[in-house]
């Protein structure tokens, strides 16, 4: 790492879809003391290359890939009224010319303000001088007409025509008013693009490097045998081929552990009579470091499995497999007990200010809790940059939640966390915004139909069922404008349509796990949507650490959601 890092704290981050530490140095410096996050050299090309195939998702050929955008290109001319093909052209021309008109008028008077105009869209404009608790205008480009914005206020009303050119032309994201150390935070998150932020491992490697080598790669042999006999011959695990590929637990690599003092006492006191450390409480990050690091305290009690004692051991603290890493972020760690008898692990992060709102995150497949919590940007990051509570948690039989992992069982799990939001920490529920990613979405778009007043609802990457998914995987066929999704096993599209919450789509024009093709799919369907927002260059496995995407949030928050930011 850069060598004005060198006291901060090792922070861990896995690479999306494997196991394994990340070796990507040089990409994010982050000052823990003050919450700040810096960019540092870039990686080198031969670096992104390696973290492009690391990214990689499918090996589909370049012939398959043209094929697909013949058949899209296809679909695209069947779906447009042929009258309108020409005209239509010249119109999109006009109609770009006045907005870009609009624009600069719009912008021109956001600067009459006394507030600061910042261009976020491209991180080479970005300025240098922020001050940190200085309040910033940050717009995306110049293309933003609020007038052009308004019209599509209520998408429900647009015709599937309207629809269609909204979904594949979206508008730009509107000025977001945001503190200057969030702007510093969006800095740092334009430096990830298709990549996590990670630092070394360094823990003493003991073991030889072959025979490590070997162990992995036979562990992944067995896996795959494993799960091959679980699609095609355990027949407990799902009712059809499709229910049985739903779900691919990762290798869990944290733990929950209890030190002397914990158990009897609430978070904050825990906090207050100087029981455990964390960040935010007037200790400097080598004091944290002495105080917090496993190496120096003695655990009384670790989990590795969720058991019903663990209900009544109240709050734990974070343990991932490697030494060196040790969490002190403010993020408390407990169990719930689900309506079918599991026992889940969950994290829960509350901002020092009153935030209005409180996120139900619902992670993607072949992840758990710890991508949420090693990686950059965790909960407790994404927490101060949306300014929101936030609240994730692991599904039935993923990470060191008991259980086996079924559909009736995932919805088990949000509806518990749901509840205790409610009772345990009296959030309305129209205070509560699911946001669901991949899995992760279809499941929140599901619940959020159990409850009409329900504060709002996120999906990235939401697959417009899992049957469709399959089919794309194994066929390459994507789906057309007028298909029917038919299959029952996590259905969005048919769940979307009685969600009464305001609902935002992210999809992505690049994801080759979940084409855009089911966003539009959701969209068209989705009873109360706003405009949606398709990225055009970020793979599924990297949605939740781009920048674009989380500006969006933040402005459905500041516009949909109508909070401002918070002081």
């Amino acid at each position: 790492m850069h060598s004005n890092s060198k006291n901060i704290p090792p922070k861990l981050g896995r690479k999306r879809g494997n196991n394994k530490i990340s070796i990507d140095k040089n990409v994010i410096s982050k000052d823990t003391e003050n919450n700040q996050y810096k960019i540092q050299k870039a990686p080198s090309k031969e670096v992104e290359k390696k973290i492009s195939k690391v990214g990689r998702i499918s090996s589909i050929t370049t012939k398959v890939e043209q094929d697909n955008r013949k058949k899209f290109s296809s679909t695209k001319n069947s779906f447009s009224d042929p009258s309108l093909s020409n005209e239509g052209t010249k119109n999109t021309s006009k109609n770009s010319k006045r907005k870009l008109e609009g624009t600069k008028k719009s912008i021109k008077n956001i600067k009459d303000k006394s507030i600061r105009c910042v261009p976020v869209g491209n991180k080479n404009k970005l300025t240098n001088d922020i001050i940190e608790d200085e309040l910033y205008v940050c717009f995306e480009d110049e293309e933003h007409e609020e007038g052009n914005s308004n019209r599509y206020e209520d998408c429900s009303s647009l015709s599937t025509e309207e629809k269609y050119d909204l979904y594949y032309n979206c508008l730009p994201i509107k000025p977001v008013k945001m503190y200057g150390k969030q702007v510093e935070f969006y800095k740092a998150l334009q430096g990830l693009k298709n990549q996590k932020y990670s630092i070394d491992c360094t823990c003493n490697k003991i073991r030889n490097s072959i025979v490590t080598k070997i162990e992995k790669k036979s562990f992944g042999i067995y896996s795959n045998t494993k799960n091959l006999f679980k699609v095609f011959f355990k027949k407990s695990t799902g009712k059809n081929l499709v229910e049985r590929c739903a779900f691919w637990p990762s290798k869990c690599e944290y733990f929950f552990y209890q030190i002397n003092g914990m158990k009897g006492k609430s978070y904050q006191e825990q906090i207050d009579n100087h029981i455990i450390f964390i960040k935010g409480y007037g200790l400097n990050n080598d004091e944290l470091k002495a105080k917090m690091n496993p190496k120096n305290i003695i655990m009384t009690k670790k989990v590795y499995i969720g058991t019903p004692e663990c209900l009544n051991s109240g709050n734990f603290l974070f343990g991932f497999n490697h030494p060196c890493f040790f969490l002190t972020d403010p993020i408390e760690f407990f169990f719930l007990k689900t309506e079918m008898n599991d026992i889940i692990a969950c994290a829960y992060t509350k901002l020092k200010r009153n935030s209005k709102y409180t996120f139900i995150y619902s992670h993607p497949n072949a992840m758990d809790l710890s991508d949420s919590i090693c990686g950059f940007p965790n909960i407790s990051d994404l927490a101060r940059f949306l300014e929101v509570n936030f609240m994730t948690y692991d599904y039935s039989g993923y990470g060191i939640s008991s259980g086996t992992p079924s559909e009736a069982a995932l919805k088990s799990n949000l509806r518990t966390v749901i509840n205790y939001l409610v009772e345990e920490k009296n959030v309305s529920v129209d205070k509560i915004v699911l946001f669901g990613y991949s899995i992760g979405a279809s499941l929140s778009a599901i619940i959020a139909e159990e409850y009409p007043n329900l504060g709002g609802l996120i999906l990235f990457g939401a697959p417009a069922s899992l049957g469709t998914v399959l089919k794309y995987q194994l066929l390459k066929s994507n789906i057309k404008i007028d298909d029917e999704i038919c299959d029952d096993v996590f259905n969005t599209v048919k769940a979307i349509s009685n969600v009464n919450a305001r609902t935002l789509i992210v999809q992505s024009k690049v994801d080759k796990m979940v084409p855009h093709s089911n966003g539009f799919a959701i969209f068209k369907n989705a009873k109360n949507p706003v405009p949606p927002y398709l990225l055009s260059d970020i793979k599924h496995n990297y949605m939740d650490s781009s920048s674009k995407a989380l500006l969006k949030i933040k402005e459905f928050i500041q516009y949909t959601l109508k909070q401002d930011p918070l002081k």
